[in-house]
């Protein structure tokens, strides 16, 4: 199935330990034709620069 991964903690990427933690949904493979990337991160509290 399709899998979209948001990670959560991108503020620490540049942090020596940073563990890239995501959050995955699977859609299947019609709703993933219309799923709107950015909306779910914003959903999910990740702002694009």
């Amino acid at each position: 199935m399709p899998r979209i991964s948001v990670t959560i903690n991108l503020a620490d990427r540049d942090k020596p330990l940073f563990s890239a933690e995501n959050n995955n949904y699977d859609y299947c493979k019609k709703c993933y034709a219309t799923i709107a990337e950015g909306d779910l991160a914003e959903a999910e509290g990740v702002r694009f620069a």
